[in-house]
């Protein structure tokens, strides 16, 4: 979505925004480091609270992207959320290296 800066034609946003719909995929792997974590017996509960809060912070998300596009350029508002996720990805992912086992899964 960083494409969204150059104030690209339809074609290449609708490019852009299919490769972002296709790259959410990544959740599947995530959901699965996450149920590996919780015991058998907090499975339902503990997928209702991450279904909920993913929800919650998607509302969040849109309510302040929206807030944002009210002051800005909206192409410069979808931009800059790339620049956060990226960001926030990019923490994660260092976090989750660092809590590594030398056999690749996370530490119990």
């Amino acid at each position: 979505l960083l494409l969204y800066a150059l104030r690209p034609g339809p074609a290449v946003v609708a490019a852009a925004l299919v490769l972002a719909g296709l790259a959410h995929a990544h959740a599947l792997g995530v959901d699965r480091m996450y149920v590996d974590a919780v015991p058998d017996e907090l499975r339902g509960r503990a997928m209702t609270l991450l279904s909920t809060g993913v929800m919650t912070l998607q509302g969040v998300g849109m309510a302040l992207a929206g807030a944002a596009a009210e002051v800005f350029p909206a192409h410069a508002v979808v931009a800059g959320s790339a620049v956060l996720g990226t960001l926030v990805v990019l923490v994660l992912l260092a976090e989750l290296r660092a809590t590594e086992t030398p056999a690749g899964r996370a530490e119990e």
